[in-house]
């Protein structure tokens, strides 16, 4: 296949790629507009530090100071008609004991056992059904906040349809499901497709790794939206998923990162620095899992760490790895856009989630995470990227074995040359292979140049390297050293094959002699490793020159004993 279909195919591929997001991604949009939901925001009495702030809406409550492990929270509002006969409430908790009642009788609670073992409480969505006919009636919603700056503002409260929450959270949150579905979805396929590449002897980290940092950030965004909980609702589960896939994930970024160095930036001090980072967030990694199992500190108390961690290894492996964006392959351009992008993402989403809670609390559009969407560009570019790499890579393979190929061809007869040939037998020596070498001398091509011209010449030797690869296709590389003389170099010890080789030869030399003005006639001479001490390519070949020139003496002589 040519770099031109090369290139058509390798287009074809990216549309199809962005034409079935595009597909997917309005599919789900589909979903979402047909759900609905009610606002239970306004109407609160929030109890906090023995005060209570009358009337108010959670979504714009501003706590006085930072929540700390051990405060509480206490929620209470009387239950609105909203035309369901038996409604589901629905909130959002971090890391916090939930502890519920209506009209002063216990109906729910969550985390109070971890709470009390000093284990970790699982962020998510609570659902719960309330009781028939309960309008009217008072509800009491208790929050005791498990960690540090668990959180710092009360997510939104709404009542839903009982018998529509689970599809109606999906479809609520379809934009993030759809995001998170697919990163994960592309995080299995990339790297069996990457086995693939591999039995076909292609380039195949780079997919291996995008495959990994797609499944470890579309994990994250499954369990940072909470949306896992359509699968699983263990929060404790879910919430040390959450954190596990977001620590994990810089390693195959870095090592991303790292793929793009040029050979000259491999120098010992740099590849000390990436090595060094990729130690440290791997010790981080496994440290954390260690503590949090062990209940020595959460690992959600780790963030603040990991950003810093995550930041310093990003940014060093970054900054060896720079080179001028010209001097870059279209791949390598589109994953330097890539991390751009990610890099934006997280900071225009930092700056979101500060405002929305400092400044403009329950501004509608800035609900939403950046991070999601952040993340499907990213890996989109980086899949895009490896496209062309693949290309830039099979086209570099593919002038390679071009050059190779004219390195070791004998531009007249096509067959190998004088260079192909030494260059198998320091092979051959290397691996103490079995082998034989069969030398032929052309006979009588002086005669035809000087008698029928150049020209004949050269046809003889064409017709001679045809007469071979018919008698010896598969038994051997056959070898052009120069002038009049072969050679055949055999893979074996010889045998039947070879005779037959070789008697095929003489039929098809007498065949082709008929058809031309002059006679084509070899003189050669069989030689094998077993015959020679340590299997000396050397010896070998000198003892098959031996008796090709004995054969040629020979069949001179007789020639003259006739005469």
């Amino acid at each position: 296949m040519d770099a031109h279909k090369i290139r058509i195919l390798r287009s074809i591929i990216e549309c199809v790629f962005l034409v079935c997001i595009i597909i997917l991604f309005f599919g789900f949009l589909r979903v979402r507009s047909q759900t609905t939901s009610f606002s239970f925001d306004s109407g609160w009495d929030i109890t906090f530090e023995e005060h209570t702030y009358k009337d108010q809406d959670v979504t714009k409550f501003v706590f006085p100071r930072s929540i700390q492990k051990g405060d509480e929270v206490i929620l209470t509002n009387t239950i609105p008609s909203t035309g369901e006969t038996q409604p589901t409430v629905s909130f959002l908790s971090f890391l916090s004991v939930v502890d519920m009642h209506l009209d002063g009788e216990h109906f729910y609670e969550h985390g109070l056992k971890a709470y009390d073992e000093g284990k970790m409480i699982g962020s998510g969505y609570h659902r719960i059904r309330l009781p028939d006919n309960c309008e009217g009636r008072e509800l009491s919603i208790r929050i005791v906040v498990g960690e540090d700056n668990a959180f710092t503002n009360i997510e939104p409260i709404e009542l839903l349809d009982s018998y529509a929450s689970i599809t109606g959270f999906a479809g609520a949150n379809a934009y993030n499901f759809f995001i998170s579905i697919f990163l994960m979805i592309v995080g299995v396929v990339l790297p069996l497709v990457a086995i693939l590449f591999y039995f076909m002897g292609k380039e195949y980290e780079r997919l291996v790794l995008i495959g990994a940092l797609a499944f470890c950030m579309g994990t994250w965004s499954l369990c940072n939206t909470k949306i896992i909980q359509i699968f699983s609702v263990d929060l404790e589960w879910n919430t040390m998923l959450e954190y596990i896939m977001l620590y994990m994930a810089p390693l195959p970024a870095l090592r991303i990162i790292d793929l793009t160095r040029s050979e000259k930036d491999r120098t010992t001090g740099k590849n000390a620095v990436i090595i060094t980072m990729a130690a440290v967030i791997s010790i981080f990694f496994i440290s954390a899992i260690v503590l949090h199992v062990t209940n020595i500190i959460h690992i959600c108390q780790l963030l603040p760490y990991f950003h810093v961690v995550a930041a310093v290894g990003v940014i060093a492996c970054f900054g060896i790895s720079f080179q001028p964006f010209s001097n870059l392959s279209k791949s390598d351009k589109l994953m330097y856009i890539a991390l751009l992008t990610m890099i934006i993402a997280a900071v225009l989403d930092m700056i979101r989630f500060n405002f929305e809670v400092y400044v403009e609390k329950g501004f509608s559009l800035l609900r939403n995470s950046f991070l999601p969407a952040g993340t499907l560009v990213f890996i989109m570019l980086l899949i895009i990227g490896y496209l062309n790499y693949l290309y830039e890579y099979y086209i570099v393979q593919v002038e390679k074995q071009v050059l190779e190929k004219q390195a070791y061809t004998d531009t007249l007869t096509g067959l190998y040359n004088r260079t192909y040939f030494e260059k198998e037998l320091v092979r051959i020596a290397e691996r103490n292979e079995d082998y034989g070498i069969i030398s032929m001398d052309l006979n009588g091509l002086k005669m035809v140049n000087d008698t029928y011209g150049h020209a004949s010449g050269d046809a003889l030797l064409t017709t001679f390297a045809d007469i071979l690869r018919e008698s010896f296709e598969g038994l051997g590389d056959i070898v052009r050293m120069g002038g009049d003389e072969f050679i055949i170099l055999l893979r074996d010890k010889g045998g039947r094959d070879v005779a037959r080789g070789l008697i095929k030869m003489d039929q098809l030399e007498r065949q082709k002699s008929k058809e031309m003005p002059f006679e084509i006639r070899t003189a050669f001479g069989e030689a094998y490793s077993n015959e020679c001490k340590e299997k000396d390519p050397e010896a070998v070949y000198r003892l098959a020159d031996a008796r090709m020139y004995d054969m040629k003496r020979k069949t001179k002589s007789r020639k003259g004993a006739v005469i």
